[in-house]
């Protein structure tokens, strides 16, 4: 066990499974959570992960994922993240992006809102986590953004931040500075910003999304779900 996990693994382990059945209207389903799905964005088939993905490539296409007070799920609500998560997606970009805008991959924070955020912009991924404290992580990338990489977003208040892309450790950091936290999260936005999903233009495709999620106590609400100790 690594010391990234140590902390983590102190904890009962709920792991949320996330990977795309169907899209029916607008609803996203999963076997975990039913996400919101904005603009109509398919539902395909990747013969390169043998799994399916959706495609985000038109104007005010995104996903949403509402906050459900049944799931314990960080990525949901951060508040709920009293012991640390690690989220996993596979993700390719269908066009290299513009260098002159932010290309919006996850969206829940602003504003006096606690959450996280992970967009591309400049040639650079910038990743943070805001609770009552604000972790950030920038990471100029030397690889092409147009073929399918893997994403492991890993958290405690312990251990910090830490991005993996790949298998490989790219950074990890300890909060910069306290914050004012006063309003509750927002609905996590795939895809999308909260303030310009409806001119925006993502252009990704997303796949193979898990959640685990670090627990403490003995009451827990689990909803299509694995448990590990």
């Amino acid at each position: 066990m690594s010391s990234t996990d140590s902390n983590a693994h102190a904890h009962t382990a709920v792991e949320l499974n996330y990977n795309f059945i169907s899209i029916e209207g607008n609803q996203l389903y999963t076997l975990a959570h039913n996400f919101t799905a904005h603009g109509h964005p398919l539902l395909i088939q990747s013969a390169t992960l043998n799994k399916t993905a959706v495609v985000l490539n038109k104007t005010g296409q995104f996903i949403e994922y509402s906050n459900h007070a049944n799931l314990q799920s960080c990525i949901g609500n951060i508040l709920h993240c009293k012991a640390g998560f690690t989220f996993t997606f596979e993700l390719k970009f269908l066009q290299a992006p513009a260098v002159t805008s932010k290309a919006y991959i996850l969206s829940s924070s602003g504003a006096l809102h606690p959450g996280i955020e992970m967009y591309y912009f400049n040639h650079t991924f910038y990743l943070s986590i805001m609770t009552n404290k604000l972790w950030v992580l920038e990471f100029p990338y030397g690889f092409s953004v147009e073929i399918w990489h893997t994403y492991k977003i890993v958290w405690n208040e312990v251990n910090g931040l830490i991005l993996h892309i790949d298998g490989m450790n790219i950074f990890s950091k300890i909060p910069s500075e306290n914050v004012s936290v006063s309003l509750q999260p927002l609905s996590l936005f795939i895809g999308s910003s909260h303030n310009h999903q409806s001119n925006n233009r993502p252009n990704i495709m997303i796949s193979g999304m898990t959640e685990i999620v670090y627990i403490t106590g003995k009451r827990l609400t689990l909803v299509n779900c694995k448990i590990s100790f």
